[in-house]
């Protein structure tokens, strides 16, 4: 009796009373806190591994790029060459990798050289993106000395791909 009379005079346990037989106690909340640095670390180990781009690689083309539309039409008056016009955006992952990767091909470099080249920023020069009826980015477009379409096209291209669209307007 006197066991139940003390059990009943206890104040009773909201949880928080650390009993080491208790699956609530803190022995049981240390578990879960390794856990928990355990996934955390994971995840930083992925999302830092999955990066894209490593943090020296620059953010400018290798290719020559002029950014004024209208000099560029006055060149191409004495040069007799065709424009390659780019629209491009900062915040562009495919655009990003084009300057990484495609614009630094030795090929791609060597056949920009028949062109005019001009890139467009396309949050800040939206007259000529309407002009061009522009949607998605990266897009290019390139025009005869006359002013005409010769072919626009959209989207990442690999060197390959890029150096045969450029082939196709300088023939």
């Amino acid at each position: 009796m006197a066991t139940d009379n003390f059990n009943q005079d206890q104040p009773q346990s909201s949880g928080n009373v650390q009993n080491p037989q208790c699956p609530v106690c803190s022995c049981f909340s240390r578990r879960w806190y390794w856990f928990a640095i355990v996934a955390l670390g994971v995840i930083a180990v992925i999302i830092f591994t999955n990066q894209s781009s490593p943090p020296n690689v620059p953010d400018t083309p290798a290719i020559i790029w002029g950014h004024d539309y209208q000099a560029a039409l006055e060149q191409q008056k004495t040069q007799n060459k065709p424009i390659l016009l780019a629209f491009h955006a900062s915040w562009c992952p495919p655009c990003r990798e084009m300057k990484k990767t495609t614009y630094h091909n030795p090929e791609v470099l060597e056949i920009s050289k028949s062109f005019i080249c001009v890139m467009i920023d396309y949050d800040t020069q939206k007259s000529l993106v309407d002009q061009y009826s522009i949607r998605a980015i990266p897009a290019y477009v390139m025009l005869r000395p006359d002013g005409t379409t010769i072919e626009s096209f959209v989207g990442y291209h690999s060197p390959t791909d890029f150096l045969a669209k450029l082939k196709i307007a300088i023939q």
